[in-house]
């Protein structure tokens, strides 16, 4: 079914605004109604209910329409109790000048990066949104066709959401990435608020985004004038023994909207309210259990972080308390979430596979002794690790969680990684991020208790802690080609390709797979192209290589000449070819093509001088009969050939 730029656009608006009321009814059962929190619950719910829905319609527009259909009946059920609730007391979440600066300063950078630079993995993200699109739930990669991707790809079904309202690719990407990170900022002030006043409201916004170390300054390139000369072991300088500063793994696309997330559960579950009653911290322990299971979807590292560190402190309040019920509770919503996430798939689908690549008894920074081991991390993690004990002292649900996630987030990597990416760094960032929260209330009490030394002390940390990630972001953002500092050049889908797949995909049934020459026709348009290399275009993808490769060989044979054996090993329907490509192809290859007995030719003059291709004697199983290809220029049928079911 086809669907305009019109109908996608009200869509996305139902899907939205629903999501939006439904949010809010929930929050205000749990006695919060504080708009930061409320967009994150709506953002959690369009990232993940519309996708899971996809992935039984197989359409993304109609996923979208009954998410809205839900999201509004359930915004129904809740308005009556809602509204017999009493009013909310009041807290003040408004930040001080200086979070007013420093994070409008670290805003601006974001907008420019977003704006002018593809940060970090989009030729791998804009095709899985790509997929969406098509209705491809849960995605696979077009240069994979077939495999299943164990990724959590709740922020790509964002990206496909706003492709379908007739969002560009390249511009969804940056909406979101804008919008998460001033997500993160209101929805740190929120917490800090709550979790320490005003001060709180002041020192989370500049802390929890922008946490890092100095000291790791010297390990990092392409400063400009932040630059310092390193005296640092030439190992530590090594790309893959440098965890970067969270500035930068905000940028880590799945992990932007997962930052705002994290400080969204841990404000419904482990914050203490004075005043509280049964019903209501139920409710928000149910919202933070749902909202923590749609993390699973979001950044599935960040989900096992975090629940560790929930469950952890839960256990710990029960040794001092002895209240059985608030455990039981506890626990009970949080193996819930747990018992969520597989069903809901990515990282946690039980044929991932994920276990299978990790590698335990080696570390990340691959220390030569304890005691290098200890300075690596000092040096990479700073302040926030320095003081993390500071909070344990303190003790109470909301630090233990912070420091028991953290604590298993920096600790893990020294004993287990990844055995073909880098990627267990994640599990750095997201122990990294709490314990940067843990060092704003630190300092927030702090500044409560101590005299003007002490609070001279406070100002003094903060800045120390911020320098080198806020020098890092404006390095790659509005001082790109400035003050010495190198221009980088960024992978960016061209619009021609972008247009070609509006006018493609309409005439290509979903699953049918598409000869193409070209590795970013593939990734811009998310037509199934198989034969790249996916060790190349897909190394940090948990994928079967050994197929991958035996597609690549029959690919270069097809390009040679069309042999009919590899284009049925690839299993390839169509051809997707420009002139110029063309032009470059074997006399052989461009022989088969004008052969009206192989070929058919279903559209020219596509964006980008493209011509499109159907292979004629090509016959797909539909249940149990068979069917020849639809005459040229005619729509074909959407239906799948049974040799391509997952």
């Amino acid at each position: 079914m086809r669907y305009g730029v019109d109908v996608g656009a009200m869509l996305l608006v139902a899907c939205w605004g629903a999501a939006v009321v439904v949010a809010r009814g929930a929050l205000l059962r749990a006695g919060e109604a504080r708009a930061s929190l409320v967009a994150c619950l709506a953002c959690a719910l369009v990232a993940v209910l519309p996708g899971q829905l996809c992935r039984a319609t197989g359409g993304l527009p109609l996923a979208m329409g009954l998410s809205a259909v839900l999201f509004a009946v359930g915004a129904f059920a809740l308005r009556r109790t809602a509204r017999e609730l009493p009013p909310l007391g009041a807290v003040d979440a408004r930040p001080a000048w200086p979070a007013w600066i420093v994070g409008g300063a670290a805003l601006v950078c974001v907008v420019h990066g977003a704006l002018f630079r593809n940060f970090f993995d989009d030729e791998h993200h804009v095709p899985m949104a790509m997929a969406l699109v098509r209705g491809v739930a849960p995605p696979e990669h077009p240069l994979l066709p077939g495999q299943v991707l164990p990724y959590h790809w709740g922020v790509d079904a964002l990206y496909a959401q706003l492709v379908v309202a007739g969002v560009p690719i390249d511009r969804a990407i940056d909406l979101v990435t804008i919008g998460s990170f001033a997500l993160l900022l209101w929805t740190a002030a929120t917490f800090g608020a709550l979790a320490a006043g005003r001060v709180g409201a002041t020192l989370v916004p500049m802390l929890a985004p922008l946490a890092g170390s100095v000291l790791a300054q010297p390990l990092h390139d392409d400063l400009g004038p932040f630059a310092i000369a390193s005296r640092y072991p030439p190992a530590w300088r090594e790309w893959t023994r440098r965890p970067p500063p969270i500035t930068a793994d905000f940028f880590q696309h799945p992990q932007g909207l997962a930052l705002p997330l994290v400080l969204a559960v841990l404000a419904l579950v482990a914050v203490e309210r004075e005043h509280d009653d049964e019903r209501r911290r139920v409710w928000r322990c149910a919202l933070g259990a749902a909202l923590l299971s749609a993390l699973s979807m979001v950044q599935a590292v960040h989900f096992l972080v975090l629940g560790f560190g929930l469950g952890a402190a839960a256990l710990c309040v029960f040794v001092r308390t002895r209240d059985r019920r608030r455990l039981a509770i506890d626990l009970g919503l949080l193996a819930a979430a747990g018992l969520l996430a597989p069903v809901l798939g990515g990282f946690f689908s039980p044929s991932a596979g994920t276990g299978g690549t990790l590698v335990w008894g080696l570390d990340f920074f691959r220390a030569t002794s304890v005691a290098d081991s200890l300075a690596h991390h000092l040096v990479a993690f700073g302040v926030p690790l320095l003081l993390l004990p500071l909070a344990a002292v303190a003790g109470g649900r909301l630090r233990l969680a912070l420091v028991f996630g953290a604590a298993i987030g920096l600790l893990l990597p020294n004993v287990v990684v990844y055995r073909h990416t880098w990627d267990i760094v994640k599990l750095y960032s997201a122990g990294g991020f709490l314990a940067s929260v843990a060092l704003a209330d630190t300092l927030a009490r702090g500044w409560r208790t101590r005299g003007v030394v002490g609070r001279a002390l406070v100002v003094l940390l903060v800045v120390f802690t911020i320098e080198f990630p806020l020098a890092w972001l404006a390095s790659r953002t509005v001082l790109q080609g400035r003050l010495a500092i190198p221009a980088k050049v960024d992978w960016r889908p061209r619009r021609e390709l972008t247009a070609l797949g509006d006018q493609v995909r309409p005439l290509v049934p979903t699953r049918d797979l598409v000869l193409v020459h070209e590795v970013d026709v593939a990734r811009v348009t998310g037509l199934f192209a198989p034969g790249f290399d996916a060790r190349h275009y897909a190394s940090g993808h948990i994928v079967d290589f050994t197929k991958a490769r035996a597609l690549t060989a029959a690919q270069r044979r097809a390009w040679q000449d069309m042999d009919p054996a590899a284009l049925e090993l690839l299993q390839v329907r169509w051809v997707l070819v420009s002139e110029g490509e063309l032009a470059r192809l074997g006399e052989q290859a461009r022989a088969a093509l004008a052969d009206p007995q192989r070929f058919e030719v279903v559209r020219r003059d596509l964006p980008g001088r493209f011509t499109l291709w159907r292979r004629r004697g090509r016959r797909c199983r539909h249940r149990g009969r068979a069917r020849r290809a639809a005459p040229a220029r005619r729509a074909p049928p959407g239906r799948r050939c049974a040799g391509r079911r997952r």
